[in-house]
């Protein structure tokens, strides 16, 4: 049996926490003659009780930190704590929300046997947007995707889906190099993989946008460009020696 570790990013969702980390629990029942599941909750310094909440569900790992750093620390705390911890073989994590629907975990666990990573992927001809972002949200996630293509020239369609899973040797080598501790942190892992020639495979998916998402547009926008200019000057430091 293949042991999975499933890493779920929090920020102030102490609120339905319990009631997500359920029914994905449950859903996975279906997968256990197959896979053994871990869960780790990483909290990203909430101002809520998502500590709390994460502490009283019986089964699950939970992580936390002093500062509110951003997404990108929180899933390579999950990360960094799985390889200290836990045995597993593969790694996923995804969004508290489940915006990418979990019939995805099954294909991305099959295609981890053959792929180092793989990362769901909203904009391939096989995936589909069920509730789809307000115009403003778009409007920016079209910018970021021509940016992140010009700059980058990753061989993907969609570097920020939420969804994404690795085997444990490549956890470790993304981890020891990642820096980005914001939103842009899903085009660092993908531009180190990139860098040293480690294959990566797109999964489609079917997605629902969070109307109730703790992302602010603008502040966060203004983060990921910049950062996306900062970590194309880090080469140096992804590059295995």
């Amino acid at each position: 049996m293949k042991k999975v570790v499933i890493v779920l990013p929090c920020y102030n969702e102490g609120k339905e926490l319990k009631e997500k980390v359920t029914f994905l629990r449950n859903y996975l029942q279906q997968l256990s003659n197959e896979y053994g599941f871990e869960y780790i909750i990483s909290d990203d310094c909430s101002s809520d009780d998502t500590k709390k909440v994460g502490e009283s569900i019986l089964g699950v790992h939970t992580i936390s930190y002093e500062n509110h750093l951003g997404k990108g620390a929180a899933v390579k705390n999950g990360i960094q704590y799985a390889l200290k911890n836990i045995d597993f073989d593969y790694l996923l994590f995804m969004d508290i929300d489940l915006s990418t629907e979990l019939n995805a975990v099954e294909p991305a666990l099959k295609l981890l046997e053959e792929y180092p990573f793989v990362l769901g992927s909203r904009y391939d001809k096989e995936s589909k947007i069920l509730i789809k972002q307000p115009i403003s949200r778009r409007l920016v996630s079209k910018i970021s995707r021509l940016i992140i293509k010009t700059m980058f020239h990753l061989k993907v369609k969609d570097s920020q889906c939420g969804f994404k899973g690795m085997n444990k040797e490549t956890a470790q080598f993304i981890v020891d190099r990642a820096r980005v501790e914001k939103f842009a942190f899903d085009v660092e892992y993908l531009y180190i993989l990139k860098l040293n020639k480690i294959a990566y495979k797109s999964l489609p998916v079917r997605w629902n946008d969070d109307r109730d998402s703790r992302v602010k547009v603008i502040s966060s926008s203004l983060n990921f460009f910049r950062d996306l200019f900062k970590l194309k000057r880090k080469k140096k430091y992804y590059v295995a020696k």
